[in-house]
């Protein structure tokens, strides 16, 4: 949802036809303009064309993480509008409670996830989010997942995801893209690495969660051997250490990372790196293609 003005005005921007009748009062109201539109949807059926929802789970990523930790912790314990939380990519606070023209009230730094409530929140982070200020120790209501060999924003983000229908057609295309990564205008190709594999995944955990009472799995850490300036500690394959792991990462035809990368603008600190294997460090790896399947 367009809660923030950001969002309403790149739609605007994007269709101005459509979205000339709406206007939006200023980010600081964004809390209640998230918390109105659950209550909508959990209180007329007309909303999703006569479903009735049973469960609410609300998602904050990258720009809009910082409003949804602040959601979490300060509007969360007295709306109650949601029964689960996915927070993908944050940084170490949240945004503030409000802004100017209003008068400004600020939100401690670092701002952990509160754990007295009663709604699960999962916290999602790539390499390139890692950080101090938001790691925190697993409760009966908060799961970290740290995901190597990720980044920001990767490969299937900008334009392989785009023509996902489900087919297994783009899991080939991101293998593929490993061997031939894509270059976004940044001294090094883009990552390569699904985080998508892996955010479907603790969707589904936290669905699980909030309707069955399933905890999901807890997660060991990526290894961090500095976060000043942060360094991790790297594998023979120069893959980081620890976090959640997929195959690509254990099982590896190219480093993906976030380290190396630099360029012009915000987006090549977000995109991470991918660096193929050249053909004889593969015939190192793997006999044949039929051992690395098994492996």
């Amino acid at each position: 949802m367009s809660a923030q003005a950001v969002g309403l005005n790149a739609s605007k921007a994007a269709d101005p036809v459509r979205y000339a009748s709406l206007s939006h009062p200023g980010v600081s109201y964004s809390y209640d303009m998230f918390t109105q539109a659950g209550q909508a949807i959990r209180n007329d059926p007309s909303v999703l064309g006569g479903l009735e929802s049973r469960h609410l789970i609300a998602d904050g990523e990258s720009q809009s993480v910082g409003r949804m930790v602040t959601y979490v912790n300060a509007v969360q314990p007295l709306a109650h509008a949601y029964d689960g939380f996915l927070v993908h990519s944050r940084g170490a606070t949240g945004s503030a409670l409000a802004q100017a023209p209003l008068t400004p009230i600020p939100v401690p730094s670092p701002a952990p996830i509160r754990t007295d409530g009663p709604s699960p929140v999962r916290v999602l982070q790539s390499e390139t989010d890692v950080n101090a200020g938001a790691r925190q120790d697993d409760t009966s209501t908060f799961r970290l997942w740290e995901m190597a060999g990720t980044a920001h924003v990767d490969a299937y983000t900008l334009g392989i995801g785009l023509v996902d229908v489900g087919d297994g057609q783009v899991d080939i295309a991101m293998f593929n893209a490993m061997r031939v990564p894509p270059a976004a205008g940044c001294a090094l190709p883009i990552n390569t690495g699904p985080s998508h594999w892996l955010v479907q995944d603790a969707m589904v955990r936290l669905a699980q969660w909030v309707r069955r009472g399933r905890e999901p799995a807890h997660a060991p850490r990526i290894e961090v051997t500095s976060f000043t300036p942060r360094t991790y500690a790297r594998d023979a394959n120069d893959n980081v250490l620890g976090g959640i792991r997929t195959p690509l990462v254990d099982v590896p035809v190219a480093n993906v990372s976030v380290a190396g990368q630099s360029g012009p603008g915000l987006l090549c600190q977000l995109v991470g790196s991918t660096i193929p294997f050249s053909d004889a460090k593969l015939a190192s790896l793997y006999e044949s293609h039929d051992s690395s399947v098994k492996q």
